[in-house]
């Protein structure tokens, strides 16, 4: 079953983008703000009003994270014009040549 409501990390995971563009994607449709007197990152108040986030709190950590309705959201940014960018080609690790009897000096 897919969670209702998920990181933010895994909405950038959804559109293949870092998480840093995910913030600023959410920032440019009105979902995510700067909160000026600690320069916290956090959902806009019509995010919270809308049903697209929700503030939690880490019991071990007793940090506040907010988690975003995958649905919704998504929904907004597509909706917004956003579309997943294709996957990066990796490139293949460079194999390293292991001497062969051929090349080693005698």
């Amino acid at each position: 079953a897919i969670p209702e409501f998920v990181a933010q990390n895994r909405l950038a995971r959804y559109f293949n983008v870092s998480t840093r563009t995910m913030g600023q994607w959410l920032r440019e449709i009105g979902l995510r703000t700067i909160y000026t007197k600690s320069r916290l990152h956090v959902p806009t108040g019509r995010a919270f009003q809308y049903g697209y986030a929700k503030k939690v709190c880490r019991h071990r950590s007793r940090r506040t994270s907010y988690l975003w309705h995958d649905q919704k959201t998504v929904q907004a940014l597509l909706d917004a014009g956003f579309t997943a960018k294709p996957p990066r080609k990796r490139r293949k690790a460079k194999t390293r040549h292991l001497p062969t009897e051929e090349t080693c000096v005698k």
